[in-house]
Protein backbone atom coordinates (compact mmCIF):
# COMPACT_ATOMS: atom_id res chain seq x y z
CA UNK A 1 0.00 0.00 0.00
CA UNK A 2 1.81 3.37 -0.74
CA UNK A 3 1.80 5.44 2.56
CA UNK A 4 2.37 9.75 2.70
CA UNK A 5 4.07 10.72 5.45
CA UNK A 6 2.86 13.90 6.56
CA UNK A 7 5.06 14.99 9.33
CA UNK A 8 4.56 12.61 11.96
CA UNK A 9 1.34 11.07 10.59
CA UNK A 10 1.51 8.23 8.35
CA UNK A 11 -0.93 8.60 5.60
CA UNK A 12 -2.48 5.90 3.09
CA UNK A 13 -4.03 6.89 -0.26
CA UNK A 14 -6.04 4.08 -0.02
CA UNK A 15 -8.18 5.53 2.92
CA UNK A 16 -7.24 8.90 3.43
CA UNK A 17 -7.57 12.02 0.58
CA UNK A 18 -3.85 13.30 0.13
CA UNK A 19 -2.89 15.91 -2.35
CA UNK A 20 -1.37 15.48 -5.64
CA UNK A 21 1.81 15.13 -5.95
CA UNK A 22 2.28 13.25 -9.56
CA UNK A 23 0.57 11.60 -12.13
CA UNK A 24 -0.09 10.32 -15.52
CA UNK A 25 -2.23 12.01 -18.16
CA UNK A 26 -2.95 10.35 -21.82
CA UNK A 27 -3.82 13.89 -23.39
CA UNK A 28 -3.10 16.02 -26.68
CA UNK A 29 0.63 17.33 -26.75
CA UNK A 30 1.32 19.32 -30.48
CA UNK A 31 -1.54 17.43 -31.99
CA UNK A 32 -1.06 14.18 -30.95
CA UNK A 33 -2.66 12.27 -27.92
CA UNK A 34 0.36 11.36 -25.37
CA UNK A 35 1.49 9.90 -22.47
CA UNK A 36 2.34 13.00 -19.89
CA UNK A 37 4.46 12.60 -16.58
CA UNK A 38 2.98 15.07 -14.28
CA UNK A 39 5.05 16.09 -11.25
CA UNK A 40 3.82 18.97 -8.74
CA UNK A 41 6.56 21.89 -8.55
CA UNK A 42 6.29 22.07 -4.80
CA UNK A 43 7.37 18.16 -4.58
CA UNK A 44 9.85 18.99 -7.56
CA UNK A 45 11.27 21.88 -4.95
CA UNK A 46 11.56 20.22 -2.41
CA UNK A 47 13.40 16.84 -3.85
CA UNK A 48 15.51 18.71 -6.30
CA UNK A 49 16.10 15.97 -8.71
CA UNK A 50 17.86 12.59 -7.85
CA UNK A 51 21.20 12.11 -6.69
CA UNK A 52 23.67 9.68 -8.26
CA UNK A 53 22.71 5.82 -6.70
CA UNK A 54 23.63 2.68 -7.05
CA UNK A 55 20.60 1.55 -8.65
CA UNK A 56 20.71 4.03 -11.63
CA UNK A 57 24.45 2.57 -12.37
CA UNK A 58 23.15 -0.73 -12.46
CA UNK A 59 20.71 -0.18 -15.17
CA UNK A 60 23.21 2.04 -17.01
CA UNK A 61 26.15 -1.26 -16.93
CA UNK A 62 23.17 -3.71 -17.57
CA UNK A 63 21.72 -1.44 -21.05
CA UNK A 64 24.57 -0.13 -21.89
CA UNK A 65 23.52 3.74 -21.48
CA UNK A 66 25.57 6.36 -21.57
CA UNK A 67 24.08 9.01 -19.47
CA UNK A 68 21.53 9.51 -16.45
CA UNK A 69 19.97 13.44 -16.07
CA UNK A 70 17.93 13.50 -12.59
CA UNK A 71 17.29 17.25 -12.62
CA UNK A 72 13.75 18.60 -12.91
CA UNK A 73 13.36 21.44 -14.95
CA UNK A 74 14.98 19.86 -18.22
CA UNK A 75 14.83 16.71 -19.98
CA UNK A 76 15.10 13.77 -17.58
CA UNK A 77 16.21 9.61 -17.33
CA UNK A 78 18.60 7.49 -18.90
CA UNK A 79 19.74 9.29 -22.23
CA UNK A 80 17.23 12.20 -21.50
CA UNK A 81 14.08 10.24 -22.85
CA UNK A 82 11.58 11.85 -20.64
CA UNK A 83 11.15 15.50 -22.45
CA UNK A 84 10.43 18.52 -20.25
CA UNK A 85 7.41 20.22 -21.80
CA UNK A 86 7.24 23.28 -19.37
CA UNK A 87 5.33 23.63 -16.39
CA UNK A 88 1.32 23.87 -16.57
CA UNK A 89 -0.77 26.26 -15.25
CA UNK A 90 -1.59 24.15 -12.60
CA UNK A 91 1.67 24.16 -11.02
CA UNK A 92 2.76 20.55 -12.10
CA UNK A 93 5.65 20.17 -14.45
CA UNK A 94 4.96 18.20 -17.11
CA UNK A 95 7.21 15.71 -18.76
CA UNK A 96 6.67 13.92 -22.41
CA UNK A 97 6.94 10.03 -21.84
CA UNK A 98 8.11 8.79 -25.52
CA UNK A 99 6.55 5.71 -27.15
CA UNK A 100 8.87 4.81 -29.72
CA UNK A 101 8.71 2.36 -32.54
CA UNK A 102 10.36 -1.14 -31.60
CA UNK A 103 8.89 -3.36 -34.70
CA UNK A 104 11.21 -2.76 -37.69
CA UNK A 105 11.66 -4.01 -41.06
CA UNK A 106 14.97 -5.68 -41.91
CA UNK A 107 16.27 -6.15 -45.46
CA UNK A 108 16.44 -10.19 -44.65
CA UNK A 109 14.13 -12.29 -46.85
CA UNK A 110 12.20 -13.82 -44.39
CA UNK A 111 12.63 -17.63 -43.69
CA UNK A 112 9.12 -18.90 -42.99
CA UNK A 113 7.79 -17.85 -46.15
CA UNK A 114 10.99 -17.44 -48.30
CA UNK A 115 10.88 -13.69 -48.83
CA UNK A 116 7.18 -14.43 -50.72
CA UNK A 117 5.08 -12.44 -48.27
CA UNK A 118 2.48 -15.48 -48.70
CA UNK A 119 1.57 -17.38 -45.27
CA UNK A 120 3.09 -21.04 -46.57
CA UNK A 121 0.16 -22.72 -45.41
CA UNK A 122 -2.56 -20.34 -47.07
CA UNK A 123 -1.59 -18.85 -49.97
CA UNK A 124 -4.20 -16.02 -49.51
CA UNK A 125 -3.16 -14.77 -46.07
CA UNK A 126 -0.03 -12.64 -46.03
CA UNK A 127 2.96 -14.35 -43.88
CA UNK A 128 2.72 -14.22 -39.82
CA UNK A 129 6.35 -13.73 -39.47
CA UNK A 130 7.56 -11.00 -41.53
CA UNK A 131 6.32 -7.63 -43.20
CA UNK A 132 5.84 -8.41 -47.39
CA UNK A 133 8.58 -10.84 -47.43
CA UNK A 134 10.85 -9.17 -45.27
CA UNK A 135 12.42 -10.21 -42.27
CA UNK A 136 11.01 -8.41 -38.71
CA UNK A 137 12.87 -7.35 -35.91
CA UNK A 138 12.22 -5.66 -32.16
CA UNK A 139 14.75 -3.46 -31.18
CA UNK A 140 14.10 -2.04 -27.33
CA UNK A 141 16.50 -0.02 -27.14
CA UNK A 142 14.92 3.75 -26.48
CA UNK A 143 11.78 1.96 -25.07
CA UNK A 144 14.09 0.21 -22.57
CA UNK A 145 15.57 3.51 -21.84
CA UNK A 146 12.29 5.19 -21.07
CA UNK A 147 10.99 2.68 -18.74
CA UNK A 148 14.23 2.20 -17.04
CA UNK A 149 13.72 5.66 -16.50
CA UNK A 150 10.47 5.77 -15.61
CA UNK A 151 11.08 2.56 -12.73
CA UNK A 152 13.91 5.22 -11.24
CA UNK A 153 11.61 8.34 -10.82
CA UNK A 154 8.35 6.06 -9.95
CA UNK A 155 10.30 4.60 -7.06
CA UNK A 156 11.34 8.18 -5.66
CA UNK A 157 7.53 9.50 -6.38
CA UNK A 158 6.01 6.39 -4.27
CA UNK A 159 7.90 7.89 -1.07
CA UNK A 160 7.03 11.42 -0.62
CA UNK A 161 8.65 12.03 2.92
CA UNK A 162 7.25 14.90 4.82
CA UNK A 163 6.26 16.97 1.52
CA UNK A 164 2.88 18.19 1.27
CA UNK A 165 2.07 20.03 -2.09
CA UNK A 166 -0.63 22.75 -2.37
CA UNK A 167 -2.47 21.12 -5.17
CA UNK A 168 -6.22 21.36 -4.59
CA UNK A 169 -6.95 17.98 -6.48
CA UNK A 170 -6.08 14.58 -4.41
CA UNK A 171 -3.78 11.99 -5.84
CA UNK A 172 -6.24 9.31 -8.03
CA UNK A 173 -3.50 6.59 -8.27
CA UNK A 174 0.35 5.56 -7.63
CA UNK A 175 2.24 3.41 -9.60
CA UNK A 176 5.71 1.44 -8.95
CA UNK A 177 7.60 0.23 -12.53
CA UNK A 178 10.00 -2.64 -13.08
CA UNK A 179 12.89 -2.77 -16.12
CA UNK A 180 14.97 -5.67 -16.58
CA UNK A 181 15.13 -7.91 -19.75
CA UNK A 182 13.57 -11.15 -19.89
CA UNK A 183 10.10 -12.70 -18.79
CA UNK A 184 8.31 -10.69 -16.78
CA UNK A 185 10.99 -8.18 -17.06
CA UNK A 186 8.55 -4.49 -17.10
CA UNK A 187 6.00 -5.35 -14.31
CA UNK A 188 3.94 -2.63 -12.81
CA UNK A 189 2.13 -2.35 -9.54
CA UNK A 190 0.28 0.45 -7.30
CA UNK A 191 -2.84 1.62 -6.13
CA UNK A 192 -5.98 3.42 -6.51
CA UNK A 193 -7.14 6.23 -3.86
CA UNK A 194 -10.71 5.87 -1.96
CA UNK A 195 -11.76 8.43 -4.23
CA UNK A 196 -10.90 6.67 -7.56
CA UNK A 197 -12.19 3.77 -6.20
CA UNK A 198 -15.39 5.56 -5.34
CA UNK A 199 -15.51 6.89 -9.12
CA UNK A 200 -15.15 3.02 -10.95
CA UNK A 201 -17.45 1.56 -8.22
CA UNK A 202 -19.90 4.11 -9.69
CA UNK A 203 -19.18 3.07 -13.36
CA UNK A 204 -20.84 -0.27 -11.98
CA UNK A 205 -19.19 -2.84 -15.13
CA UNK A 206 -18.49 -1.49 -17.77
CA UNK A 207 -15.78 -1.27 -20.56
CA UNK A 208 -13.87 2.57 -20.07
CA UNK A 209 -13.15 3.35 -23.50
CA UNK A 210 -10.63 6.26 -23.13
CA UNK A 211 -8.72 4.18 -21.65
CA UNK A 212 -9.10 1.32 -24.58
CA UNK A 213 -7.92 3.87 -27.08
CA UNK A 214 -5.28 5.41 -25.43
CA UNK A 215 -3.70 1.44 -25.11
CA UNK A 216 -4.41 1.16 -28.96
CA UNK A 217 -2.55 4.14 -30.15
CA UNK A 218 0.65 3.36 -28.06
CA UNK A 219 0.51 -0.10 -29.35
CA UNK A 220 -0.04 0.72 -32.79
CA UNK A 221 2.67 3.37 -32.54
CA UNK A 222 5.34 0.84 -31.10
CA UNK A 223 4.41 -1.98 -32.95
CA UNK A 224 3.48 -0.18 -35.93
CA UNK A 225 0.36 -1.20 -36.54
CA UNK A 226 -2.08 -3.64 -34.83
CA UNK A 227 -2.24 -7.35 -36.02
CA UNK A 228 -4.91 -9.09 -36.77
CA UNK A 229 -4.73 -11.71 -33.78
CA UNK A 230 -4.52 -8.58 -31.52
CA UNK A 231 -7.19 -6.24 -32.71
CA UNK A 232 -9.63 -7.88 -29.83
CA UNK A 233 -6.48 -7.94 -26.94
CA UNK A 234 -7.19 -4.28 -25.82
CA UNK A 235 -9.80 -4.27 -22.66
CA UNK A 236 -10.53 -1.99 -19.03
CA UNK A 237 -13.41 -3.19 -17.63
CA UNK A 238 -14.96 -2.06 -14.50
CA UNK A 239 -16.29 -4.98 -12.47
CA UNK A 240 -19.82 -4.89 -9.58
CA UNK A 241 -20.19 -3.07 -7.26
CA UNK A 242 -16.36 -3.53 -5.63
CA UNK A 243 -15.26 -1.11 -8.41
CA UNK A 244 -12.73 -3.84 -9.65
CA UNK A 245 -10.86 -2.71 -12.39
CA UNK A 246 -9.58 -4.98 -15.40
CA UNK A 247 -6.67 -4.40 -17.74
CA UNK A 248 -5.94 -6.44 -20.74
CA UNK A 249 -3.13 -5.68 -23.40
CA UNK A 250 -1.54 -8.53 -26.25
CA UNK A 251 0.48 -10.92 -24.43
CA UNK A 252 -0.25 -13.80 -22.86
CA UNK A 253 -2.79 -12.86 -20.10
CA UNK A 254 -1.13 -9.73 -20.17
CA UNK A 255 -2.25 -7.11 -17.90
CA UNK A 256 -3.40 -5.56 -14.74
CA UNK A 257 -5.93 -6.76 -11.76
CA UNK A 258 -7.29 -5.94 -7.84
CA UNK A 259 -4.50 -7.42 -5.90
CA UNK A 260 -6.65 -7.23 -2.70
CA UNK A 261 -10.02 -9.81 -2.45
CA UNK A 262 -11.56 -7.61 0.03
CA UNK A 263 -11.73 -4.17 0.79
CA UNK A 264 -14.84 -1.29 2.85
CA UNK A 265 -16.92 0.52 0.84
CA UNK A 266 -15.05 3.89 1.32
CA UNK A 267 -11.42 2.75 0.68
CA UNK A 268 -9.02 2.04 -2.28
CA UNK A 269 -7.12 -1.16 -3.18
CA UNK A 270 -4.07 -1.97 -4.65
CA UNK A 271 -3.28 -3.63 -8.06
CA UNK A 272 -0.66 -6.17 -9.50
CA UNK A 273 0.25 -7.00 -13.01
CA UNK A 274 0.42 -10.57 -14.94
CA UNK A 275 2.99 -11.19 -17.86
CA UNK A 276 4.68 -7.32 -18.67
CA UNK A 277 7.31 -8.95 -20.59
CA UNK A 278 8.47 -5.89 -22.76
CA UNK A 279 8.56 -1.84 -22.61
CA UNK A 280 5.70 -2.24 -25.42
CA UNK A 281 3.20 -3.71 -23.08
CA UNK A 282 4.55 -1.16 -19.90
CA UNK A 283 4.20 1.67 -21.74
CA UNK A 284 0.56 0.46 -23.02
CA UNK A 285 -0.87 -0.25 -19.95
CA UNK A 286 0.73 2.89 -18.30
CA UNK A 287 -1.16 4.91 -21.08
CA UNK A 288 -4.47 3.28 -20.17
CA UNK A 289 -3.41 4.42 -16.37
CA UNK A 290 -2.80 7.51 -17.90
CA UNK A 291 -6.05 7.54 -19.55
CA UNK A 292 -7.44 6.82 -16.34
CA UNK A 293 -6.61 9.61 -14.48
CA UNK A 294 -7.05 11.83 -17.12
CA UNK A 295 -10.79 10.18 -17.51
CA UNK A 296 -11.57 10.78 -13.83
CA UNK A 297 -10.72 14.02 -13.23
CA UNK A 298 -12.88 15.24 -15.83
CA UNK A 299 -15.52 13.26 -14.56
CA UNK A 300 -14.97 14.44 -11.03
CA UNK A 301 -15.11 18.31 -12.49
CA UNK A 302 -11.19 18.72 -11.29
CA UNK A 303 -9.98 19.86 -14.79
Amino acid sequence: MVTYNAGTELRMLTRETIPCWYEFAFKGVNGKAELVLRIHADYAAAVNGIPDAPMIDQIEKDFTFTEFAGMFGKDIGFEKMLKYLGTAKDGFLEYLVPTPLCRKITDTPCEWCSGTGKDRGYDDEPCKFCEGGKDVVYDYKEAFAVCASLSVFLLMLEFPDDITTTATVPQLLTVIAGTTRGRSGCPLSGSYSRELACYLRLLGTMPIWEMEDAMRIVWERMDGGIRNFYKHSFSARTQGENGWLTIDCPGDATGLHPNDHFRHEDEGYSFTCHNLDNPMQQLCLLAALGALNYTARRDRGER
